[in-house]
């Protein structure tokens, strides 16, 4: 039986580097790495993400009050006032009982109130009880919300 023979391979040179090469890309991709994370808010605030919007708006519901009609309707009124620095756009307006009950809502707001600025937002109802307290709660398009309470007489 004959030994097996291998072939002979070419020899493969490894290029001699001392890898300065090599650091000077890495402390590259690790500036630009830092570089970007200090950049990203301003990024954000350029592009006009939602977070921009969230971090600016503020509203407070400054009174509230109510008036009955002779045909027993109440119409509450929320004096709104956006404290912060974007435009607050209210969407909704709900009255809630003693319990945390839901009475009545009006969801069908679009209200753009400017910085520093107030406006009245209404909801009515026909189901309120004499002598009891009520919570009035405004929320705006991204989840701001301010509330405020009455004493129904």
């Amino acid at each position: 039986m004959k030994a097996l023979r291998f072939p002979k391979l070419p020899e493969i040179s490894i290029p001699k580097e001392n890898g300065k090469k090599a650091i000077i890309i890495f402390a590259l991709i690790v500036a630009m790495t830092i570089l970007i994370a200090i950049s990203s808010p301003k990024i954000v605030n350029l592009i006009g993400g939602s977070s921009f919007q969230i971090t600016n708006e503020s509203i407070s519901v400054v009174q509230c009050f109510y008036y009955q009609n002779s045909n027993g309707l109440v119409t509450i009124t929320a004096l709104v006032q956006n404290i912060g620095r974007s435009n607050a756009v209210i969407t909704s307006v709900y009255v809630y009982d003693i319990n945390g009950l839901e009475i009545a809502s009006n969801t069908s707001l679009l209200i753009t109130i400017p910085p520093r600025k107030a406006s009245p937002v209404f909801v009515s109802t026909v189901s309120l009880q004499p002598g009891s307290t009520y919570r009035i709660s405004v929320f705006t398009q991204v989840g701001t919300s301010s509330s405020c309470q009455i004493n129904y007489k």
